[in-house]
């Protein structure tokens, strides 16, 4: 076993080579993310902007899709926090508001309270062609 010392030295250089990789990551993920905003801006100035429109160029397919997340008036934020503690849907409230729990909501029918709704956005699904 090699000494401790050299352990060592060979962690900081695999820590170095994992903090390089992940700002590499990070600067990736905000290329594609520009990316996906130019490409809907590209497809709804194609006029493309109803649900399920595509277009597929070079192995990839790109389909526009209206999704939906939680929306509430920072004003109202103190009584939409009591009605959910007093409703016994606490769950919907972390260190943000669950959009996928609300979402349920809103699909069983249960009414929001007033400061609480949902929006609809723009979202991208992207699917690659087998090469």
């Amino acid at each position: 076993m090699p000494p401790i010392a050299d352990l060592l030295a060979i962690k900081v250089e695999l820590l170095r080579q994992k903090d390089e990789t992940a700002a590499q990551l990070s600067s990736i993920n905000e290329s594609m993310e520009k990316v996906d905003h130019d490409i809907l801006e590209a497809m709804s100035a194609a006029g493309m902007t109803k649900d399920g429109a595509k277009v597929a160029e070079h192995g990839l397919t790109v389909t526009r899709r209206t999704k939906w997340r939680a929306k509430y008036d920072p004003e109202k934020w103190a009584d939409i926090f009591k009605w959910a503690a007093e409703n016994g849907k606490e769950y919907l409230i972390h260190r943000r508001l669950s959009d996928a729990k609300v979402m349920e909501l809103v699909d069983e029918g249960v009414q929001l309270p007033d400061g609480l709704t949902t929006e609809a956005f723009p979202s991208l699904d992207f699917r690659r062609s087998a090469t």
